[in-house]
């Protein structure tokens, strides 16, 4: 039985070592951010959700001072009221 294996002592070459521990940087990388690209996009809130909790638009600009305005936002009633500087002294 014969062995045929190299068994010279030379050192092991440094370049193909970087290039392989480079390649398996790259391809464990790209291994990643192909793992990690769908369970980001997992968190993400849906369209439902996003249309329920969108921001909505209100011109409080022309409400009196006493005047309440309503309108809802998410289920919740949300109220506006125009305060006048009778209102304002009376704050802490």
């Amino acid at each position: 039985m014969t062995n045929e294996t190299n068994e010279t002592n030379e050192a092991p070459d440094p370049s193909r070592r970087r290039f392989l521990t480079g390649a398996a940087t790259v391809i464990g990388g790209a291994g990643v951010v192909f793992t990690a690209v769908p369970f980001l996009g997992f968190l993400k809130p849906n369209v439902e959700a996003q249309a329920a909790g969108a921001p909505i638009e209100v011109d409080v600009s022309k409400v009196a001072p006493g005047q309440k305005l309503s309108f809802e936002w998410k289920g919740s009633p949300i109220w506006v009221i125009g305060r006048g500087e009778k209102h304002l002294e009376t704050l802490e």
